[in-house]
């Protein structure tokens, strides 16, 4: 029988946003309570969440920077913390989001308030993109909730499962 901890670790790459915690939720009630609106989520279209209150990337980025400690008070997703735990032994985590590199220190925090285990934590907007890091990674495969970005990792060879 093979020695389990010889076999070759899995290296899975994870997006933070809507994959990890519920992001859109939580920006949607964020931006509600801003605004005084009633806006549902299942009202938005728009993935960057820019048309029911109109904002424009810079707005949006200027609230996000100043709510982030708000908006990071979301629990992880239904059964995330188990799954993760059972993969642990058998596998790393990197974590890549399309967020901007500012962002990322009350991403590291979330992950770090709720046990996450992760080896690397990268923003890849302005690095190639996530399919460029996956790949540069050496991922076997991701985990993903954005149609346009599993696309581009897939246009990468590295297998991608679209939540």
């Amino acid at each position: 029988m093979l020695d389990p901890t010889l076999m070759p670790r899995l290296k899975i790459g994870l997006d933070f946003d809507d994959t990890l915690m519920h992001t859109r939720e939580a920006l949607v009630n964020l931006l509600n309570s801003l605004h005084n609106t009633s806006i549902r989520i299942e009202d938005c279209e728009d993935y960057y969440l820019s048309h029911p209150w109109e904002l424009t990337e810079e707005k949006f980025h200027a609230m996000f920077e100043n709510y982030q400690d708000q908006i990071h008070t979301q629990p992880p997703l239904e059964g995330l913390l188990e799954t993760l735990t059972l993969w642990s032994p058998h596998a790393s985590f990197s974590v890549i989001t399309g967020r901007p590199e500012v962002w990322l220190p009350s991403a590291s925090a979330w992950l770090a308030k709720h046990n996450i285990p992760f080896e690397n934590l990268i923003a890849s907007r302005f690095i190639g993109g996530k399919g460029a890091v996956a790949k540069n990674l050496d991922l076997d495969f991701f985990i993903e909730d954005h149609a346009e970005f599993a696309t581009e990792i897939a246009n990468a060879n590295i297998p991608v499962f679209l939540l």
